[in-house]
Protein backbone atom coordinates (compact mmCIF):
# COMPACT_ATOMS: atom_id res chain seq x y z
CA UNK A 1 0.00 0.00 0.00
CA UNK A 2 2.96 2.13 1.12
CA UNK A 3 3.86 1.45 -2.83
CA UNK A 4 1.18 2.44 -4.33
CA UNK A 5 1.12 6.10 -2.08
CA UNK A 6 4.39 6.22 -2.87
CA UNK A 7 3.93 6.01 -6.75
CA UNK A 8 1.27 7.88 -6.70
CA UNK A 9 2.68 10.72 -5.24
CA UNK A 10 5.51 10.38 -7.58
CA UNK A 11 3.65 10.75 -10.38
CA UNK A 12 1.88 13.99 -9.07
CA UNK A 13 5.53 15.30 -8.20
CA UNK A 14 6.04 14.74 -11.70
CA UNK A 15 3.24 15.96 -13.18
CA UNK A 16 3.82 19.08 -11.60
CA UNK A 17 7.07 19.71 -12.67
CA UNK A 18 6.33 19.14 -16.10
CA UNK A 19 3.68 21.54 -15.18
CA UNK A 20 6.40 24.53 -14.24
CA UNK A 21 8.63 22.90 -17.15
CA UNK A 22 5.92 23.95 -19.42
CA UNK A 23 5.09 27.21 -18.04
CA UNK A 24 8.49 28.45 -17.94
CA UNK A 25 8.68 27.60 -21.81
CA UNK A 26 5.69 29.47 -22.53
CA UNK A 27 7.08 32.53 -20.58
CA UNK A 28 10.43 32.06 -21.94
CA UNK A 29 8.64 31.91 -25.79
CA UNK A 30 6.36 34.90 -24.86
CA UNK A 31 9.17 36.98 -23.59
CA UNK A 32 11.04 36.51 -27.07
CA UNK A 33 8.14 37.47 -28.83
CA UNK A 34 7.92 40.42 -26.97
CA UNK A 35 11.23 41.37 -27.71
CA UNK A 36 11.73 40.42 -31.31
CA UNK A 37 8.47 42.75 -31.55
CA UNK A 38 9.83 45.71 -30.03
CA UNK A 39 13.41 45.16 -32.00
CA UNK A 40 11.44 45.13 -35.08
CA UNK A 41 8.99 48.10 -34.00
CA UNK A 42 12.29 50.26 -33.63
CA UNK A 43 13.86 49.25 -36.60
CA UNK A 44 11.01 50.27 -38.85
CA UNK A 45 10.58 53.77 -36.75
CA UNK A 46 14.39 55.19 -36.84
CA UNK A 47 14.51 53.64 -40.46
CA UNK A 48 14.55 56.92 -42.83
CA UNK A 49 11.51 57.16 -44.76
CA UNK A 50 12.04 57.58 -48.65
CA UNK A 51 9.23 59.10 -50.83
CA UNK A 52 7.47 57.44 -54.44
CA UNK A 53 9.96 57.64 -56.70
CA UNK A 54 7.78 58.60 -59.03
CA UNK A 55 7.06 62.29 -57.25
CA UNK A 56 10.50 63.27 -56.69
CA UNK A 57 11.50 66.41 -58.17
CA UNK A 58 14.98 66.56 -58.67
CA UNK A 59 16.18 69.49 -56.32
CA UNK A 60 19.11 70.82 -58.94
CA UNK A 61 17.86 74.15 -60.05
CA UNK A 62 15.25 75.76 -61.33
CA UNK A 63 16.46 74.98 -65.05
CA UNK A 64 15.51 71.36 -64.28
CA UNK A 65 12.12 72.16 -62.87
CA UNK A 66 11.32 73.82 -65.91
CA UNK A 67 12.27 71.09 -67.77
CA UNK A 68 10.19 68.59 -66.04
CA UNK A 69 7.47 71.39 -66.69
CA UNK A 70 7.99 71.84 -70.20
CA UNK A 71 7.72 68.07 -70.71
CA UNK A 72 4.10 67.97 -68.56
CA UNK A 73 2.70 71.03 -70.46
CA UNK A 74 4.02 69.26 -74.05
CA UNK A 75 1.52 66.24 -73.27
CA UNK A 76 -1.22 66.22 -76.40
CA UNK A 77 -4.79 67.52 -75.12
CA UNK A 78 -8.07 65.88 -76.18
CA UNK A 79 -8.70 67.37 -80.00
CA UNK A 80 -11.52 69.74 -79.80
CA UNK A 81 -13.65 69.67 -83.09
CA UNK A 82 -12.83 72.51 -85.53
CA UNK A 83 -14.87 75.68 -84.34
CA UNK A 84 -18.34 76.00 -87.02
CA UNK A 85 -18.14 78.61 -89.64
CA UNK A 86 -19.11 79.10 -92.76
CA UNK A 87 -16.31 77.27 -94.16
CA UNK A 88 -17.23 74.17 -92.20
CA UNK A 89 -17.61 70.88 -94.28
CA UNK A 90 -20.76 68.96 -94.10
CA UNK A 91 -19.93 66.63 -96.87
CA UNK A 92 -19.76 63.56 -94.79
CA UNK A 93 -23.23 64.20 -93.35
CA UNK A 94 -24.94 64.75 -96.61
CA UNK A 95 -23.66 61.19 -97.37
CA UNK A 96 -25.72 59.90 -94.92
CA UNK A 97 -28.40 62.14 -93.48
CA UNK A 98 -32.08 61.84 -94.34
CA UNK A 99 -33.52 63.86 -97.36
CA UNK A 100 -35.10 66.02 -95.24
CA UNK A 101 -32.00 67.50 -93.52
CA UNK A 102 -29.23 68.21 -96.39
CA UNK A 103 -27.58 70.29 -96.16
CA UNK A 104 -26.57 73.34 -98.86
CA UNK A 105 -24.56 76.16 -98.25
CA UNK A 106 -21.70 78.46 -99.65
CA UNK A 107 -18.92 75.67 -98.59
CA UNK A 108 -21.35 72.56 -99.47
CA UNK A 109 -22.70 71.95 -102.59
CA UNK A 110 -26.06 70.05 -103.37
CA UNK A 111 -24.72 66.78 -103.83
CA UNK A 112 -24.81 64.77 -107.45
CA UNK A 113 -26.58 62.34 -106.08
CA UNK A 114 -29.86 64.82 -105.68
CA UNK A 115 -33.02 63.65 -107.25
CA UNK A 116 -34.50 66.70 -108.68
CA UNK A 117 -37.06 64.55 -110.96
CA UNK A 118 -38.95 64.92 -107.62
CA UNK A 119 -40.03 68.52 -108.65
CA UNK A 120 -43.37 68.63 -109.41
CA UNK A 121 -45.68 72.22 -110.02
CA UNK A 122 -49.11 71.81 -108.08
CA UNK A 123 -51.75 74.03 -109.53
CA UNK A 124 -52.89 75.13 -106.00
CA UNK A 125 -49.39 76.09 -105.06
CA UNK A 126 -48.42 77.69 -108.96
CA UNK A 127 -45.77 78.74 -110.09
CA UNK A 128 -43.77 77.56 -107.24
CA UNK A 129 -42.60 73.81 -107.31
CA UNK A 130 -41.66 71.55 -104.76
CA UNK A 131 -40.17 68.19 -103.90
CA UNK A 132 -42.90 66.05 -104.26
CA UNK A 133 -42.76 64.38 -100.75
CA UNK A 134 -43.76 68.25 -99.33
CA UNK A 135 -46.11 69.64 -101.46
CA UNK A 136 -49.21 67.82 -99.04
CA UNK A 137 -47.82 69.44 -95.99
CA UNK A 138 -47.14 72.95 -97.65
CA UNK A 139 -50.70 73.09 -98.63
CA UNK A 140 -52.43 72.09 -95.40
CA UNK A 141 -49.96 74.77 -93.59
CA UNK A 142 -51.10 77.39 -96.33
CA UNK A 143 -54.95 76.10 -95.68
CA UNK A 144 -54.56 76.49 -92.18
CA UNK A 145 -52.98 80.07 -91.93
CA UNK A 146 -56.31 81.07 -94.10
CA UNK A 147 -58.31 79.90 -91.58
CA UNK A 148 -56.89 81.38 -89.15
CA UNK A 149 -57.31 84.52 -91.04
CA UNK A 150 -53.93 84.97 -92.52
CA UNK A 151 -53.33 84.68 -96.20
CA UNK A 152 -49.89 83.11 -97.01
CA UNK A 153 -48.93 82.71 -100.51
CA UNK A 154 -45.51 81.25 -102.43
CA UNK A 155 -43.27 83.91 -104.40
CA UNK A 156 -40.89 81.41 -105.02
CA UNK A 157 -39.52 77.71 -104.47
CA UNK A 158 -37.56 75.41 -106.69
CA UNK A 159 -35.24 76.96 -108.79
CA UNK A 160 -33.53 75.14 -111.49
CA UNK A 161 -29.66 75.38 -112.25
CA UNK A 162 -30.46 77.81 -114.89
CA UNK A 163 -32.33 80.19 -112.88
CA UNK A 164 -30.00 80.07 -110.47
CA UNK A 165 -27.23 80.97 -112.28
CA UNK A 166 -29.14 83.70 -114.56
CA UNK A 167 -30.21 85.09 -110.41
CA UNK A 168 -26.73 85.45 -108.82
CA UNK A 169 -24.93 87.14 -112.48
CA UNK A 170 -28.36 89.70 -112.05
CA UNK A 171 -27.14 90.55 -108.56
CA UNK A 172 -23.38 90.83 -109.17
CA UNK A 173 -24.25 93.03 -112.14
CA UNK A 174 -26.48 95.02 -109.65
CA UNK A 175 -23.21 95.50 -107.72
CA UNK A 176 -20.78 96.36 -110.71
CA UNK A 177 -23.10 99.01 -111.40
CA UNK A 178 -22.61 100.38 -108.12
CA UNK A 179 -18.79 100.81 -108.84
CA UNK A 180 -17.60 97.36 -107.32
CA UNK A 181 -15.07 94.90 -109.03
CA UNK A 182 -16.12 91.58 -110.16
CA UNK A 183 -14.45 90.25 -107.16
CA UNK A 184 -16.06 92.47 -104.85
CA UNK A 185 -20.05 92.24 -106.28
CA UNK A 186 -19.08 88.37 -106.25
CA UNK A 187 -18.38 88.40 -102.43
CA UNK A 188 -21.25 91.32 -101.63
CA UNK A 189 -24.16 89.09 -103.96
CA UNK A 190 -23.35 85.56 -101.71
CA UNK A 191 -24.74 87.49 -99.09
CA UNK A 192 -28.23 87.39 -101.46
CA UNK A 193 -28.07 84.67 -103.50
CA UNK A 194 -26.07 81.52 -104.03
CA UNK A 195 -24.58 80.31 -107.30
CA UNK A 196 -25.87 77.56 -109.27
CA UNK A 197 -25.37 73.99 -107.44
CA UNK A 198 -25.12 76.23 -103.87
CA UNK A 199 -28.24 77.36 -102.96
CA UNK A 200 -30.90 75.56 -101.04
CA UNK A 201 -33.89 76.21 -103.84
CA UNK A 202 -32.69 73.79 -105.75
CA UNK A 203 -33.55 71.03 -103.11
CA UNK A 204 -37.18 71.63 -103.68
CA UNK A 205 -37.34 72.13 -99.95
CA UNK A 206 -37.39 75.86 -99.39
CA UNK A 207 -39.88 78.26 -100.17
CA UNK A 208 -40.21 81.99 -99.82
CA UNK A 209 -43.67 83.32 -98.70
CA UNK A 210 -45.27 86.38 -99.36
CA UNK A 211 -42.69 88.05 -101.39
CA UNK A 212 -38.99 89.11 -100.75
CA UNK A 213 -40.09 91.96 -98.31
CA UNK A 214 -37.51 93.32 -95.58
CA UNK A 215 -40.07 94.48 -93.57
CA UNK A 216 -41.84 90.94 -94.00
CA UNK A 217 -40.58 90.01 -90.24
CA UNK A 218 -43.66 93.27 -89.06
CA UNK A 219 -46.60 90.93 -90.76
CA UNK A 220 -49.18 89.07 -89.27
CA UNK A 221 -48.02 86.34 -91.58
CA UNK A 222 -44.60 86.37 -90.41
CA UNK A 223 -45.55 86.42 -86.57
CA UNK A 224 -47.89 83.11 -87.80
CA UNK A 225 -45.08 81.61 -89.08
CA UNK A 226 -43.25 81.97 -85.74
CA UNK A 227 -45.56 80.55 -84.31
CA UNK A 228 -46.69 77.54 -86.53
CA UNK A 229 -44.19 76.67 -89.19
CA UNK A 230 -42.36 73.93 -86.74
CA UNK A 231 -45.79 72.53 -86.64
CA UNK A 232 -45.68 71.59 -90.70
CA UNK A 233 -41.53 70.73 -90.48
CA UNK A 234 -40.12 73.95 -91.01
CA UNK A 235 -37.93 76.25 -90.24
CA UNK A 236 -36.82 80.09 -90.54
CA UNK A 237 -33.80 79.09 -92.09
CA UNK A 238 -31.37 82.22 -91.92
CA UNK A 239 -32.72 84.22 -88.71
CA UNK A 240 -30.90 87.22 -87.80
CA UNK A 241 -27.51 86.78 -86.27
CA UNK A 242 -26.60 84.00 -87.84
CA UNK A 243 -24.96 84.61 -90.84
CA UNK A 244 -21.62 84.51 -89.93
CA UNK A 245 -22.51 80.77 -89.88
CA UNK A 246 -25.33 80.58 -93.06
CA UNK A 247 -23.39 83.00 -95.08
CA UNK A 248 -26.41 84.27 -95.45
CA UNK A 249 -27.86 87.86 -94.14
CA UNK A 250 -30.99 87.82 -92.44
CA UNK A 251 -34.17 86.57 -94.44
CA UNK A 252 -37.51 85.84 -92.41
CA UNK A 253 -38.99 85.15 -95.56
CA UNK A 254 -37.36 82.46 -95.99
CA UNK A 255 -38.38 78.70 -94.88
CA UNK A 256 -36.80 75.65 -95.00
CA UNK A 257 -38.17 71.93 -94.55
CA UNK A 258 -36.85 69.24 -92.38
CA UNK A 259 -39.36 67.14 -90.97
CA UNK A 260 -41.08 67.78 -87.54
CA UNK A 261 -39.02 66.50 -84.81
CA UNK A 262 -36.15 68.34 -86.16
CA UNK A 263 -37.94 71.75 -86.27
CA UNK A 264 -39.33 71.55 -83.20
CA UNK A 265 -35.87 70.55 -81.75
CA UNK A 266 -34.03 73.27 -83.51
CA UNK A 267 -37.34 75.96 -82.79
CA UNK A 268 -35.98 75.15 -79.27
CA UNK A 269 -32.57 74.81 -79.36
CA UNK A 270 -32.69 78.38 -80.98
CA UNK A 271 -29.72 76.99 -83.11
CA UNK A 272 -29.99 77.55 -87.06
CA UNK A 273 -29.65 74.28 -89.35
CA UNK A 274 -25.51 74.41 -89.20
CA UNK A 275 -25.10 74.66 -85.49
CA UNK A 276 -27.82 71.40 -85.28
CA UNK A 277 -26.85 69.38 -87.17
CA UNK A 278 -22.90 70.03 -86.25
CA UNK A 279 -24.21 69.47 -82.58
CA UNK A 280 -25.63 66.26 -84.00
CA UNK A 281 -21.92 65.14 -85.85
CA UNK A 282 -20.36 65.34 -82.69
CA UNK A 283 -22.71 64.04 -80.44
CA UNK A 284 -22.49 60.74 -82.65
Amino acid sequence: MYQKQYQSSRRSRQRALRKRRRNIILAAAAILVVAVGGIVLAVHTLTPKTSDPTNVVPQTGDSDISQVSSITDSSPASADPDPLSVNTSFSQWNQSCNWDMILVNASNPLPDSWEESRIIYPESLSPCGLDERIVDTVQKMVNDAYADGVSIWLSSGYRSKEKQSELFEREIQEHVREGMSREKAEEEARKLVMPAGYSEHQTGLVIDINGVEEDFYQTQAYQWMCEHASDYGFIERYPEGKDSITGINYEPWHYRYVGVENAKAIEESGLCLEEYIYQQMNQK
